[in-house]
């Protein structure tokens, strides 16, 4: 009854209340089942109808029961959301209900409005339950698709996560990716387009993908928007940064201006906030100036509330010497919780509380105001996160030193001493540049006074020790240009032979790091240039010591412990300092300078994340794109190569070089290391460009001899080939007939044999003449061979079906020093593909090592293993899996899903038109799939339809090899192989197919 009134929107308080009271006087509900109670309360809610008591006593009843098992997933929902919705709190029943939910082994009958009301629910009721957020988002964030999830369900999701402050990223990618990809968003309604912007700016996951699609959607709707979503949307647009020129113009301006009386308090401060925006935009849309004006009061009047928390850093801040302002209010409205002076700077403090945070992520509001502090009132922005002031207890020692640290007040390199003569020096060269110029004024004094101010000649020196003499006796003389000299030799004679031994002189480390803190605290005045080449010195310098054993008190393990020791401070430190140097004048780079300063940051790793949750190489990539046909061949191979190699993607960057790339007449001016850079960061980046790979592999192609390519290029390109999936045969044949022609491959390192050995397995393309000179020198090189390359290449050579026994028995006692879960299960699949027995290597080591890595095996790998436990069956050897991992390794490879196709359903369909009855898709005992049995004059028949997979070339690829020997061996059944291309030739012709058949099988 009220359900139905409540349905039909009818109403009648007078009813409502009677049903009530008659509810609340009873002396239980145990006759009530759960359908009924959440019915009522739902009743309630829809229609309006307060009843205060009647929701408690039902609250109570369903916490009383044992459990909930008897409540359906819409009963839960509709429980909490009618709750929720008539703001009746019961925090045991929330409890209850996420607990059951939580409890469950999966949501599989939890439909999508179901999940969404319950999220929804918890969130409106200030109900934080981690866990039942988690269930949930971690429910939907494996599903294969969201398409039966409406709009208002997926807007009310995204909504209660944000509101929740429950930080989940697959949960909103997912959401995310799913409303990118649709066709439209018609069906979306102006509340939810509103709610899932501002969920994304709330909790700052940013996608600009889904801002770029919602913003003509939401310029179409604009004047069915209520003042507070308008206000909602543009700062949405604000925190995530994402310009949308077709959301906010003369017509968005218009639409405030409509609504301006509208606007709440929170509405006019989220438009102030827009309009600063629009200010760091350098945008012509404004708000007109009275708007403005209503809007920044509205900011400033916003309630602010000192805590003891910022009492305490403010404290803290005062006893290290510095005299922090408290609750400074900006030009902008901003209120900073302290200004403090820091050479010379102004620094605003913000002592950001959990409040601050999803998580640990900062939210869109806190990114937003560091963000326009910074860039609009030029005040660097410190962030005190509460977490990490907790962690230092009440030890104001402790304290002090976090805050020293922070501000830079300590030593960017970790001495005070350092950085004291730094600056020692600083003032001295500042003194030295007074005379000078005091002596320039007078003309008979100029020559003494240039000659006075000139740096030195650092081309003589034959070590680094000398080199860090001379620099540490001339820093206060040192111009930008000498300091990025410095760096560029000291990395040169790091890389000489005759650098590595001990350094004599015990005060070498200091000098370096004097002139090292030098350099970070001049930093600021290059220009583009010296940042470049500086960069590019620091960037050479690391990957030289980074990783590698190097012998005591030598200068390479000397900057080792200044650069890498200590979690690589001093490398992020300096690095730091460079990125922030290089975004003031970024501007002003050229071409080879802005080419040299992205591949030095990509040779370091380093790629700084800002505040507003970009990275240095997003903004890089914007300045290399719009300077795109001013870069020279390596410009552009060192470009992409330093975003492959940092992992920083970057499509928009990639699809520019690569149409740059395909446009030239001719790829004549690169060399053949500018081409494999190019073609091996495309392929490690997963980015997508056919007619760039085609132009690369057309133009070495041409070329009459690969002379020029060394070893490295070669791997890489082949290898770039066969991670993207481009198939090119005449570039597959062109390298291996170079490699075939050459003497030997001793230039080759094992890495590159291996790489190019896998990537023509990968490719199927099959090169027997190839394959044995790589066999053959790797043999030679057996001992020279890491874990994973021997994996790599026994692997390609079973895959391919080029079984080499010299080469498996060589690297078998290499192999037993074994390796991760999958190179394991690689090694012991390719040599039961060869099927040469190594019993060094397969041994209770090895079942140990299998057993070690137990949980780390992924499905493909323990279903090789099964394959290799069959071998050892093969082989009667006594070696084999423990029963619980054969068991293991037989379901996993038993798991694979098989596919009929069209030429096996005819093959299958002529076997039945010559009499035979074939079973199709058959099990055998060991774990293999026979596409097809028969009975064969009173002996099982396995038959094999074997498409294209099953070949490289003409030849069985190594997995059907296995296959078809293991079943022949193992299971007592022969197996009859049907090629495609000879099923092929038949045509549609039946009579010929069954003749083939007939013959194949012995029936003619």
């Amino acid at each position: 009854m009220l359900w139905a009134y409540a349905n039909v929107k009818a109403s009648n308080p007078n009813l409502f209340k009677k049903v009530g009271d008659h509810i609340v006087a009873l002396d239980n509900l145990g006759t009530f089942k759960p359908q009924e109670l959440s019915n009522i309360v739902w009743a309630y809610a829809t229609a309006g109808e307060s009843h205060p008591k009647l929701f408690k006593k039902v609250s109570d009843h369903i916490v009383a029961l044992d459990n909930l098992e008897s409540f359906w997933p819409q009963a839960l929902a509709n429980i909490v959301w009618a709750l929720a919705t008539n703001d009746e709190s019961h925090p045991k029943l929330f409890k209850k209900v996420a607990d059951h939910i939580v409890a469950l082994d999966n949501l599989r009958t939890f439909k999508p409005q179901e999940l969404s009301n319950i999220a929804w629910a918890y969130a409106t009721a200030g109900k934080p339950r981690p866990q039942l957020f988690k269930k949930i988002a971690n429910h939907i964030a494996v599903l294969d698709h969201l398409r039966t999830f409406a709009p208002q369900a997926l807007a009310n999701i995204v909504w209660a996560y944000a509101t929740a402050d429950e930080s989940y990223s697959e949960l909103f990618k997912k959401v995310s990716y799913h409303i990118v990809s649709l066709d439209n968003l018609r069906t979306f309604k102006t509340q939810e387009l509103s709610n899932i912007a501002w969920a994304y700016a709330k909790a700052k996951e940013s996608n600009p993908r889904l801002f770029q699609k919602v913003a003509p959607v939401a310029a179409s709707l604009l004047s069915t928007y209520n003042s507070q979503q308008s206000a909602n949307i543009a700062w949405s647009y604000a925190v995530i940064n994402v310009p949308a020129p077709s959301l906010f113009n003369t017509d968005f301006i218009n639409a405030c201006l409509e609504k301006e009386r509208d606007f709440p308090l929170k509405g006019l401060a989220q438009l102030h906030q827009w309009n600063l925006w629009q200010e760091e935009l350098e945008s012509n849309v404004c708000l007109p100036a009275s708007l403005q004006e209503k809007c920044y009061d509205a900011f400033v009047t916003q309630g602010f509330h000192q805590s003891a928390f910022q009492d305490n850093v403010i404290s803290v801040l005062s006893s290290i010497g510095l005299e922090p302002e408290e609750e400074v209010l900006t030009k902008r409205g901003y209120r900073l919780d302290a200004l403090v002076e820091v050479n010379g700077s102004k620094v605003g403090i913000e002592v950001d509380g959990p409040s601050h945070f999803v998580g640990r992520k900062p939210t869109g509001s806190t990114i937003l105001k560091h963000r326009q502090v910074v860039r609009l009132e030029g005040i660097s922005i410190v962030s005190v996160p509460y977490w990490e002031w907790n962690k230092l207890g009440k030890d104001n020692f402790k304290k002090q030193k976090y805050l020293r640290a922070l501000l830079g007040l300590s030593s960017p390199v970790g001495l005070s001493q350092a950085l004291a003569d730094g600056l020692a020096i600083r003032k001295s060269k500042t003194k030295r540049r007074e005379i000078s110029t005091n002596q320039l004024n007078n003309a008979n004094e100029e020559s003494n006074a240039q000659e006075d101010f000139r740096g030195p000649d650092m081309r003589n020196c034959g070590t680094i020790g000398e080199l860090a003499q001379m620099a540490y006796d001339h820093l206060d003389v040192m111009s930008p240009r000498d300091m990025s000299a410095f760096w560029t030799l000291a990395a040169k004679f790091l890389r000489g032979k005759n650098q590595r031994s001990q350094v004599r002189d015990k005060v070498f480390k200091l000098k370096l790091d004097t002139i090292l803190a030098y350099t970070q605290i001049e930093i600021q005045s290059y220009d583009y240039r010296d940042l470049a080449q500086t960069t590019l010195g620091f960037a050479k310098i690391v990957k030289s010591v980074h990783g590698k054993r190097l012998l005591r008190q030598s200068p390479q393990q000397i900057l080792q412990n200044i650069f890498i020791s200590n979690n690589a401070e001093t490398k992020q430190s300096m690095f730091g300092c460079m990125a922030k140097a290089s975004m003031h004048v970024l501007s002003e780079f050229d071409a080879r300078s802005l080419s040299n300063l992205i591949y030095a940051f990509g040779l370091a790793e380093y790629n700084l994340k800002f505040e507003d949750g970009g990275t240095l190489f997003d903004v890089l990539a914007l300045e290399a794109t719009s300077n795109i046909k001013g870069f020279e061949p390596q410009h552009l191979s060192n470009i992409v190569w330093a975003y492959a190699n940092v992992k920083a993607t970057n499509p928009s960057l990639f699809k520019k070089v690569g149409d740059h790339i395909v446009a030239l007449d001719n790829l004549g001016t690169f060399v053949p290391q500018d081409l494999s850079n190019i073609a091996w960061a495309y392929a490690t980046t997963d980015e997508s460009h056919p007619k760039l790979f085609k132009k690369v592999s057309d133009h070495i192609v041409s070329l009459e001899t690969l002379e020029s390519f060394w070893p490295q290029a070669l791997s890489n390109i082949m290898w770039a080939y066969a991670t993207a999936k481009k198939s090119h045969p005449k570039l597959f044949r062109k390298v291996s007939d170079h490699i075939v022609a050459l003497d030997d491959l001793r230039t080759f390192k094992p890495q590159e044999l291996a790489n190019i050995a896998w990537a023509y397995a990968t490719a199927k393309e099959s090169n027997p003449p190839l394959f044995q000179k790589v066999a053959e020198s790797a043999i030679t090189k057996q001992n020279e061979f890491n874990s994973q390359e021997i994996a790599n290449l026994l692997w390609a050579y079973a895959t391919n079906g080029q079984i080499d026994q010299q080469l498996f028995q060589s690297l078998a006692p290499i192999a037993a020093s074994l390796f991760s879960s999958q190179e394991i299960a690689n090694i012991a699949w390719s040599h039961s593909v060869a099927n040469v027995p190594a019993p060094s290597l397969f041994n209770d080591a090895f079942i140990n090592a299998c057993l070690e890595k137990e949980r780390e095996f992924p499905l493909e790998g323990l279903a090789q293993l099964h394959q290799w436990n069959l071998w050892q069956e093969e082989l009667e050897s006594n070696v084999c899996l423990p029963a619980s991992l054969q068991e293991k390794c037989y379901d996993a490879f038993i798991s694979r899903v098989p596919n009929a196709s069209a030429l096996q359903d005819n093959v299958i369909s002529a076997l039945s038109s010559i009499g035979l009855e074939p079973e199709e898709e058959v099990l055998t005992k060991g774990g293999y799939r026979l596409d097809a049995l028969v009975e064969v004059n009173g002996s099982k028949v396995g038959i094999e339809v074997d498409g294209p997979s099953h070949f490289v070339g003409r030849k069985p690829t190594g997995s059907t090899i296995l296959k078809h020997r293991q079943v022949v061996f193992l299971e007592g059944i022969s197996i009859v192989s049907v090629p495609y291309w000879e099923w092929n030739k038949l045509g549609k012709d039946n009579g010929k197919k069954q003749e083939y058949l007939r013959a194949l099988l012995g029936l003619s």
